[in-house]
């Protein structure tokens, strides 16, 4: 018998769900070690870039450890995110139902986290920022990926569903399928008319 393969959807999600999960993780360790160094500069960086009113209540509590606290949580949600969808991309590659779902529902979260972002730039860059403009094409951008990752991972559970994964073939079967009348190629065995009888004997 023939290996059993996944629909092509699926192959090209879990290619790209190693991509995508690869470069998660790059930024999680990015992010982390920008939380284990001393964050006093992005505290100060937050400090001036916010408005009166809200220095004075940063000003009430420890913002260096806040931001080094803050960047951690952030940096553990994209390593928790990277790892998933590496995971996931062995079990979309071999057909598996469960894995796929698992892996529609990180990548729709993440598809809508940065379509809101797109909504950001948006709103920053009507307000006469011009760094607007930089978050909606990146966003953009990332949303257009994970869109097209999740469109793929849908094609693979309705591949998954209709019993694509799973059916194996004989050599023979993949010659002439069931139902195949022929055409160009097809193998037929054409019965021999039986030897002519001597009416003498």
């Amino acid at each position: 018998m023939l290996p059993n393969r996944a629909p092509a959807s699926a192959r090209r999600a879990s290619v790209l769900l190693w991509v995508l999960g690869g470069l998660s993780v790059l930024a999680a360790l990015v992010i982390l070690s920008a939380a284990l160094a001393d964050p006093k500069q992005l505290a100060d960086q937050l400090m001036a870039s916010a408005p009166p009113e809200t220095r004075q209540q940063l000003s009430q509590i420890d913002l260096p450890r806040f931001v080094r606290a803050f960047v951690a949580v952030i940096g553990g949600m994209a390593l928790f995110i990277g790892v998933s969808m590496i995971g996931c991309a062995f079990s979309v590659r071999k057909g598996n139902r469960a894995g796929t779902i698992y892996a529609m529902v990180i990548v729709s979260l993440c598809c809508l986290w940065w379509m809101f972002n797109v909504l950001t730039g948006v709103i920053h860059l009507a307000s006469g920022a011009l760094i607007g403009a930089a978050e909606i094409l990146f966003a953009g951008c990332l949303s257009f990926v994970f869109g097209l990752c999740l469109f793929w991972l849908i094609g693979s559970v309705r591949a998954i569903s209709s019993g694509f994964v799973g059916r194996t073939m004989l050599p023979e079967q993949i010659q002439n399928p069931p139902g195949y009348a022929g055409g160009y190629g097809a193998q037929t065995s054409i019965p021999l008319p039986p030897p002519p009888t001597n009416p003498a004997q």
